[in-house]
């Protein structure tokens, strides 16, 4: 499995900060919003996955307690 770090990215010119201020653990792709893209990115990382930012409570498995946080955090960051 892949290990990354989140960012606020530009893909259109590979520009990336890692400023993630006023967003939720659950905005995934740091896009300042938790929706579908974030859900995809939860979904791809499903088992066991010590360590990954989709891992939303921290026990080292990305299950549906994840995707319960990432629901009730469901819109634009503030």
């Amino acid at each position: 499995r892949r290990r990354h770090t989140r960012s606020l990215c530009d893909w259109s010119s590979d520009v990336c900060s890692s400023d993630l201020s006023g967003c939720t653990a659950a905005d995934l792709n740091g896009d300042g919003v938790v929706d579908a893209d974030d859900l995809g990115l939860l979904f791809g990382f499903w088992g066991s996955c010590p360590g990954c930012p989709e891992d939303l409570n921290g026990d080292g498995v990305i299950d549906s307690i994840d995707v319960g946080i990432l629901f009730s955090n469901w819109g634009s960051c503030s």
